[in-house]
């Protein structure tokens, strides 16, 4: 889902970091003509109150006025806690989300979200209080919804294909090419160490890089699951996140039990009990 300025490492060392902390297993590289009709996913993002992601991995960061740097294992869990849709838009409530680790400090909790997405295929992700306003317009039924996001709050543009550069308009005239999320690549996967999915059914995983001067930002994306790691660091600050989804919670479109299995593994809000080191 969702957004600080962020950006990307190089493709090669992306993927590299995803292996190394046991990410999706690459079988096979394909590539979309951005010219060809890619197959449709019924729900891409799954969007549903109660569908839930919990992320596990490490954080990187050191106490203010401190040049003492500790990593610390943490598992994040973000949760869909309401849904309001109308007039062509569906708004979902979030409460925690990967974005809430980058700078991150000790004792840092769940941040409160709102992704907004589009019939077009465009997903836009506010926090704070431009989330709280947001959703007052959106349950406002007279509200014209003027000035509801703005491009840099643009973060998932369907449907994908490698070469794929979204941002504002402005932005995408940069020869330098910053401030755009672009799609690196694409590959065939499967996703063994998620608990809530099949671990042998191949699907696929875009990668997403954002960089700017300052910092740069990697997702994976996989259509009909969501993002699957995230990857985020500071030039100057030493400040970086490395995560990877351990669990997802997926309601059924016939009822409200979960796709995962509970017993596999803990619902996360937070740092572990193991200490930086």
């Amino acid at each position: 889902m969702f957004c600080h300025p962020i950006i990307s490492l190089r493709g090669s060392l992306a993927l590299v970091f995803a292996l190394l902390l046991g990410g999706p297993a690459v079988l096979s590289a394909q590539q979309l003509n951005p010219f060809d009709e890619p197959e449709p996913v019924e729900d891409p993002l799954p969007l549903a109150i109660g569908n839930a992601w919990t992320y596990t991995g490490d954080v990187w960061w050191a106490p203010p006025n401190s040049r003492t740097v500790y990593r610390e294992n943490v598992k994040w869990k973000m949760e869909i806690t309401d849904i309001v849709e109308r007039d062509g838009l569906r708004a979902a409530v979030i409460k925690g989300h990967p974005q809430d680790l980058m700078l991150y400090e000790e004792g840092r909790e769940q941040g409160d979200y709102l992704l907004i997405a589009t019939d077009s295929g465009k997903y836009y992700l506010l926090d704070g209080e431009r989330a709280t306003a947001a959703l007052d317009q959106v349950r406002d039924p007279t509200d014209p919804l003027i000035d509801l996001v703005d491009d840099p709050d643009l973060v998932l543009d369907l449907p994908l294909f490698v070469g794929k550069r979204f941002c504002s308009a402005k932005e995408l005239l940069r020869p330098d090419r910053l401030n755009c999320w672009t799609v690196s690549d694409e590959q065939i996967t499967t996703l063994p160490g998620v608990a809530g999915v099949i671990a042998n059914e191949e699907t696929t995983s875009f990668l997403l890089t954002h960089r700017t001067k300052a910092n740069h930002a990697i997702w994976n994306f996989v259509p009909g699951v969501g993002f699957t790691s995230f990857s985020f660091g500071t030039r100057g600050e030493p400040s970086a996140v490395e995560l990877v989804l351990f669990k997802v919670e997926l309601r059924s479109g016939d009822d409200d039990s979960m796709a995962a299995d509970e017993a596999t593994g803990e619902s996360a809000a937070g740092p572990t009990s193991t200490p930086p080191q």
